[in-house]
């Protein structure tokens, strides 16, 4: 039993390994996405904006219409995939926030690797959306729920991440650092109420504000009764608008934190710098394969005969004598009665009474969305190769476009080849120009590697290894530059310490920050604590006090440099 205990008091205390205060991880997350808005948001605005506005006009819709039941089926599968087609592409947000986070070069992402993680988003974050409710309702579970889900997002938007490799993942990390997990949600939700708070207020007041500022008048700011304004603001419209425009406002932030917060626990223990440099490669210009592809469209549209409009052979004054069939006029009355434009507007029947199942009714609704989209297919295609539309009254939009494909079957071959002949030769021209790169690049990797610049003030210990700074150090001592050679040592001292991962190199860091990461992560080892405090006061007080360095304070530095070595590389 003791043994157990102690195996899983270490097993925690690995995990545990890693943490940084809430804050500071709420800080850096909103410094990487301020830093870094037009290569991460665009990717989380593609995804999250059609399913919000989706949702509004959703809301809208339903509670206004009189056949709502009729058109649930086509709407509810719309947003399901709209809700798929947001995951997935969060997942790809937050895979250019980890790009960013770990320094590598960010891959293209093909449609197999967009297929695999929408399937993989669309198992897990389905099922997460009744979890996520619950959890709410319940308030407790909330934390590690959410840490789940986030971290289930990070992982799956991985280069070729495994469905396990993720789900193991999430789940450990959603059990480590709870007190940060939870101080994150707090402060957030804070966040997200007094957001919501002051988009209400603008909308609220927004037309008398165009009114007063600017002298538009507006439905709202006509009306005289204070019941219509209310009646006609407080409803299901202005309040999901409201919640819509509060998701996108903080949400970025949320998934953002949680992939900082993966960033660091994942750097404890697997270090994010030994991670392989891949190089974008440039893709073909979409525009010209797509400028020839309607080229040859068009020469094989103006080429195809167009059908024989039918030629009347009735007479026209005959046809005026004709007797409409009553049957036939009272169905086609009914066909045009029963479009969307005049029947939105009619209040919904009272006790409809269904003679079919829910579920037939719910099927029937799907393949009416699906035979829609076939028809519109249909007549854009006809449209395009200028052929009437030709559709039976007791046929379907499927059978009329299978019979168009039949009619024009050759036309239609000669067009898939000259596309696969354009997709086969962008192929291969794009995979000998990715061979002709990758021998350029693998030929001038030594060439390209230049000496640092120590009087740069942007240079960061992460430029070059532990040994190299010593090198440069003893350089500088040979040619008698004493205090490049102190800035050599101090770089030195902070990529040993990085690389035990005793503290994270960052360009936004101050040596203020070092030193406090370093006092909270060696606080066993108090000489290496004060040798390295001893060392950045020193070393601040010659490089920006400009106060005189001599070899007697140079080789204090230097020793106290070398115990700071030793001892993180004894461990």
């Amino acid at each position: 039993m003791k043994r157990k205990v102690e195996k899983r008091l270490k097993k925690r205390s690995e995990l545990e390994t890693g943490a940084i205060p809430p804050l500071e991880l709420l800080e850096e997350s909103v410094h990487v996405l301020r830093s870094n808005i037009s290569e991460t948001l665009p990717f989380y605005a593609f995804g999250s904006v059609p399913l919000v506005l989706a949702m509004i006009y959703f809301v809208s819709d339903m509670s206004q219409r009189s056949d709502a039941l009729d058109v649930l089926p086509g709407a509810a599968t719309t947003m399901t995939l709209l809700f798929i087609w947001k995951n997935a592409w969060q997942s790809i947000f937050l895979r250019k926030v980890m790009d960013i986070l770990t320094l590598r070069d960010p891959e293209k992402v093909s449609m197999g690797e967009f297929a695999r993680i929408a399937f993989q988003q669309g198992i897990v974050q389905s099922f997460g959306l009744f979890v996520q409710i619950l959890s709410a309702i319940i308030l407790l579970p909330i934390a590690w729920t959410t840490a789940f889900f986030a971290s289930f997002a990070v992982y799956s938007g991985e280069p070729r991440a495994m469905f396990s490799q993720a789900f193991t993942s999430a789940a450990r990390h959603s059990r480590v650092h709870t007190a940060q997990n939870h101080v994150i949600l707090l402060c957030l939700s804070v966040a997200a109420f007094l957001v919501w708070m002051n988009i209400s207020v603008l909308l609220f007041f927004a037309p008398w504000m165009l009114k007063t500022f600017l002298g538009v008048e507006t439905f709202f700011s006509k009306a005289n009764s204070l019941e219509i304004i209310v009646n006609m603001i407080f409803n299901t419209t202005f309040w999901s608008v409201v919640v819509g425009l509060t998701y996108l406002a903080v949400d970025p932030i949320l998934k953002t934190a949680y992939a900082v917060r993966v960033f660091h626990a994942d750097s404890a223990h697997k270090g994010y710098d030994i991670i392989a440099d891949l190089k974008r490669l440039g893709a073909m210009s979409a525009k010209t394969a797509l400028a020839c592809f309607l080229a040859v469209v068009l020469s094989f549209a103006a080429a195809a005969p167009s059908e024989a409009a039918p030629v009347q052979t009735a007479d026209k004054k005959s046809q005026c004598k004709e007797r409409l069939d009553p049957k036939k006029l009272d169905s086609a009355m009914k066909k045009v009665l029963s479009k969307r434009e005049y029947t939105w507007r009619l209040p919904p029947e009272a006790n409809r009474a269904s003679e079919e199942s829910a579920f037939i009714a719910f099927l029937k609704g799907i393949w009416k969305t699906l035979d829609d989209g076939v028809s519109f297919f249909d007549k854009l295609m006809r449209k395009l190769f200028n052929n009437p539309p030709r559709r039976d009254s007791n046929g379907s939009a499927f059978m009329s476009l299978m019979a168009w494909l039949g009619a024009n079957a050759l036309q239609l071959s000669l067009i898939l080849l000259v596309a696969l002949l354009l997709i086969t030769l962008l192929i291969i021209r794009k995979r000998r120009k990715s061979a002709v790169l990758a021998a350029a690049e693998s030929s001038s990797d030594d060439a390209a590697k230049e000496t640092p610049d120590l009087n740069d003030e942007s240079l960061t210990a992460d430029s070059l290894e532990h040994n190299e700074w010593l090198e440069m150090a003893s350089e500088m001592l040979r040619k008698g530059n004493l205090k490049l050679a102190m800035r050599a040592f101090f770089l030195a001292t902070i990529a040993a310490l990085a690389r035990n991962d005793y503290l994270m190199i960052a360009k936004y860091k101050t040596n203020r920050d070092y030193s406090r990461e370093v006092g909270r992560r060696l606080h066993a080892k108090p000489e290496v604590v004060a040798a390295f405090k001893e060392n950045v006061g020193t070393f601040e007080r010659v490089w920006y006090g400009e106060h005189e360095v001599d070899a007697d304070r140079v080789e204090h530095f230097k020793t106290n440099q070398e115990k700071i070595g030793n001892s993180v590389a004894s461990e």
